[in-house]
């Protein structure tokens, strides 16, 4: 059996799969005395607003040489099954090793669809489990939630801007381009249909003649 030390932790490999390995780090810490912090999300197409974000988690209980950050991660499975086919954009092996390089980041954890509800929140027990704005949690899943964590963190955007909003930026840039080479192509084409138009009505004619 391997053994975690907050040396471990804190460089390669960061990045967990399996429950028993995650519950194995988790005793670690808290048998030294780590406060754990909990996020979770899809971190699809890493922007400043996550760091931003990442960083007020680790920083919540106001000791973060002592806390612990985990971050959960969906996997694409579950990306797929929320946001639709066409989503994730990164992948989801690019999308956790971008996130154990973040440096407010200690252990980064996938999400799988077919697990049962909040698993890796009963798992950990955090201290604080920091959730979204846009998460949504009405007040009787907080109150349930509550049994699990120490205290229960909303956090607002840390930015004017969000994955949605960059996809849909990117996909508008695309369209624009689009349209600009239809537009020349079209015009490419009408100007080569009327020359050769007016080349064919001259031959005619002087077949005419």
């Amino acid at each position: 059996m391997e053994v975690y030390t907050m040396e471990y932790a804190n460089n390669e490999p960061r990045i967990i799969r399996d429950f028993k390995e995650l519950e194995i780090i988790i005793k670690v810490m808290r048998d030294s005395n780590k406060k754990i912090a909990l996020t979770s999300g899809t971190f699809d197409i890493l922007h400043v607003g996550h760091c931003r974000y990442l960083k007020e988690a680790r920083y919540f209980l106001k000791d973060p040489e002592n806390t612990i950050l985990i971050v959960g991660v969906d996997s694409d499975k579950k990306v797929k099954k929320q946001k639709g086919p066409d989503r994730p954009i990164v992948p989801e092996d690019e999308r956790m090793e971008m996130l154990s390089h973040i440096r407010y980041v200690d252990v980064v954890f996938l999400k799988q669809p077919e697990e049962e509800k909040w698993k890796l929140i009963k798992a950990v027990k955090p201290d604080v489990l920091i959730i979204s704005s846009r998460t949504g949690y009405n007040q009787s899943e907080q109150k349930e939630l509550e049994t699990y964590c120490g205290q229960i963190a909303e956090l607002e955007s840390q930015a004017e801007t969000s994955t949605t909003a960059k996809i849909r930026l990117i996909a508008i840039d695309s369209a624009q381009e689009m349209k600009k080479v239809f537009e020349s192509f079209y015009s490419s084409m009408s100007e080569i249909l009327f020359k050769f138009r007016h080349e064919l009505e001259n031959k005619m004619d002087g077949m005419k003649k």
